[in-house]
């Protein structure tokens, strides 16, 4: 899986590489529910899709100068 650049599901661990967003960011939305994900064994996968969404949903931060 290492050579598919964008995969439909993602990892914990590709979409904190990948998107920059800390491991325990992403654990907190799944708890809370604004973030979906699916368990394949003992790994949990997100649909790319939804964390897409998820991204745009979120705040913008402005620096004030």
């Amino acid at each position: 899986m290492s050579d598919v650049i964008c995969p439909t599901l993602m990892t914990i661990g590709e979409i904190t590489k990948t998107y920059g967003v800390g491991q325990t960011t992403v654990y907190k939305h799944l708890k809370i529910g604004s973030l979906k994900a699916i368990k394949l064994g003992r790994s949990t996968r997100i649909w790319r899709a939804d964390l897409e969404d998820w991204l745009k949903s979120q705040p913008s931060y402005f620096v004030q100068k």
